[in-house]
Formats: structure tokens, C-alpha cells, sequence
């Protein structure tokens, strides 16, 4: 539950800032993501299964 305010508090803030652009790995950012949302996937027994991914110019905190 902490994780889910923290997030939602991030994504609440990404429009009020400076939005830094940088080349991200989305690979990378699945992996992020895959971590943020493992409870949920054990839970319901889900398997997450990702290709091969692009690098694309974004600001992180929104990719994730």
C-alpha cells in the first residue's frame, strides 16, 4: 500500500515539474516495472513476458 501512495504522489508531481527528456532503455523500465508490480503478479499467478524493446527519448517517471 505505501508503494501505491508513493507512486501515486510521483505521477501527482511529474505534471509540476520540469520534465528532464532523456534516451531511456524501455527494457529497463520493464524491468522496473516487473519489480513494482511482482506482489500483484504472484498473486494471481500471471507470468510477464517482454520482447525485445526500443530506446526511446522520454522523461523516466512517466515510462514507469
Amino acid at each position: 500500500m505505501q508503494t501505491l501512495i508513493q507512486d501515486l504522489l510521483a505521477l501527482s508531481r511529474v505534471g509540476r515539474r520540469t520534465q528532464e527528456r532523456k534516451t531511456i532503455d524501455c527494457a529497463e523500465v520493464m524491468e522496473e516495472v516487473g519489480k513494482n508490480l511482482h506482489a500483484s503478479i504472484a498473486e494471481c499467478g500471471a507470468v510477464l513476458k517482454v520482447g525485445k524493446l526500443p530506446l526511446v527519448f522520454a522523461d523516466h517517471s512517466q515510462m514507469v
